[in-house]
């Protein structure tokens, strides 16, 4: 029981990374994780 079960959390794990590295939220949890100056470049495009 306990082996499905975390089969269930890691399969639903990496799909939600997929999808948000799929989408623009991962890339601004990323940059909210490595800074705020580095995430206001990101946005400046600078």
């Amino acid at each position: 029981m306990m082996r499905v079960a975390l089969k269930y959390v890691a399969v639903l794990t990496g799909l939600y990374i997929i999808a948000a590295n799929a989408s623009n939220v991962g890339t601004v949890i990323k940059e909210g994780a490595s800074g705020a100056n580095t995430f206001e470049k990101t946005l400046q495009g600078r």
